[in-house]
């Protein structure tokens, strides 16, 4: 049974949120009369990530002048000037090679229905049990539709009509409410959702209207949420035609394990605007300027300058070995010298690298772009763990690029 490829504008429509932006821009996505869903770039219901975020994930580490020195998980390697341009396709495998939070993504309870995030919490953040409930799974290829039943517990400090974790096959992931109802102020937001101790903001970036003027780490953010908690009155702004482009600001990346969310964004605008999308929608509320100046005065003040993180960890190169237990991958084909490629390990354990191979049956030579969270266990032979997408790439004449 072939794959199916969609393009992206066809896919997202049914499908879950998971990883959202490259921790920062979100201009434009705002919700529209049609309460339009902010979509992600990393989805849960798809088998594979769209290609195009190799582009955002690429850009960081290879462009330069000359040699680049560029973090694979945790290893330090010195690369030759690359490029990369990429298509704009999702893949959707067949059901048996789908994991079990890809085939699972809805879930209902007490009538209500929740959508996985795809980020995984651990145990000292559950809360109560909650029972067990149906989730729901539809197989593109048969057409056929599964169903299974799945214990389901509280997330501590956060109320269950808006968030959940869900036990599957041994490990808990949040699911969240599906549709838009934002709280009407700010303080039902902070009380329903337990900000100030679930998300912190200590990573940002300062912004001049376009133009970055760095990335920036505070050492603690209690005087931040301080301010905010003096904010409770503050009403949520449906305005369509916000731009954060247009004024000053501080874009904080938000990632929180209680709230399931990875690198998304807080907006502090020196005009007085709260706005994120770490609850999928577009979130404003108006602080107002003397609260925003507070803060951004604050972050002025005691933070130190930083260096901006990489979405993910991103490694290409070509094939050397397919086993019956690991895929190799030399990244020779960027060095100067191909002979100081070094070698990896991905195995084949993952569902992800099994179907990969299964499925699109590489051969050795053939080039890859792997993305994945996790560290290379340099102990284990450069094994990569917490892979989340494979594809094809093409490596030639200084420049890289993922097939459609």
């Amino acid at each position: 049974m072939g794959m199916r490829k969609e393009k992206i504008s066809e896919v997202l429509g049914y499908m879950d949120d998971k990883l959202v932006e490259e921790a920062g821009d979100f201009a434009g996505l705002e919700k529209t009369k049609k309460q339009k869903k902010w979509h992600s770039l990393f989805i849960p219901g798809l088998c594979a990530c769209a290609v195009l975020i190799a582009a955002i994930l690429w850009l960081p580490g290879l462009l330069g002048i000359g040699s680049r020195q560029v973090d694979i998980g945790g290893i330090t390697r010195e690369y030759k000037k690359m490029s990369v341009s990429s298509g704009e396709t999702a893949i959707i495998w067949p059901w048996e090679y789908q994991t079990i939070t890809e085939q699972y993504g809805t879930l209902t309870m007490e009538g209500t229905e929740y959508r996985i995030r795809g980020m995984g919490i651990s145990e000292e953040l559950l809360g109560g049990e909650l029972g067990s409930y149906p989730a729901r799974g539809y197989d593109h290829y048969t057409e056929q539709e599964y169903t299974k039943e799945f214990e389901v517990r509280t997330i501590r400090g956060i109320a269950d009509e808006q968030l959940v974790a869900v036990n599957m096959e041994g490990e808990f992931y949040v699911f969240a409410r599906d549709g838009y109802v934002p709280p009407v102020t700010f303080g039902e937001l902070l009380e329903i959702y337990h900000l100030q101790d679930n998300l912190p903001l200590l990573n940002f970036t300062l912004y001049e209207g376009n133009d970055s003027k760095g990335y920036f780490t505070l050492e603690e953010d209690s005087e931040i949420w301080k301010v905010l908690s003096e904010c409770t009155d503050a009403p949520f702004i449906e305005d369509d035609g916000f731009n954060r482009m247009d004024r000053n600001h501080l874009s904080f990346t938000a990632t929180s394990d209680a709230l399931g969310v990875y690198k998304r964004v807080v907006y502090i605008t020196e005009d007085g605007y709260f706005v994120t999308n770490v609850f999928d929608y577009s979130y404003k509320y108006y602080i107002g300027e003397e609260a925003a100046t507070r803060i951004m005065d604050y972050a002025a003040t005691h933070a130190i300058k930083g260096l901006q993180e990489a979405y993910a960890q991103n490694l290409a190169g070509s094939i050397e070995e397919i086993t019956e237990e690991y895929l190799l991958i030399n990244d020779g084909v960027l060095c100067k010298n191909p002979e100081d490629g070094m070698v990896f390990r991905l195995s084949m354990e993952d569902i992800r690298v099994r179907r990969f191979v299964e499925v699109i049956t590489p051969k050795v030579g053939d080039a890859v772009s792997v993305q994945f969270m996790g560290t290379v266990n340099i102990e284990k032979g450069n094994l990569i763990d917490r892979i989340y997408d494979i594809s094809r790439a093409h490596i030639s004449d200084g420049d890289v690029w993922v097939e459609e």
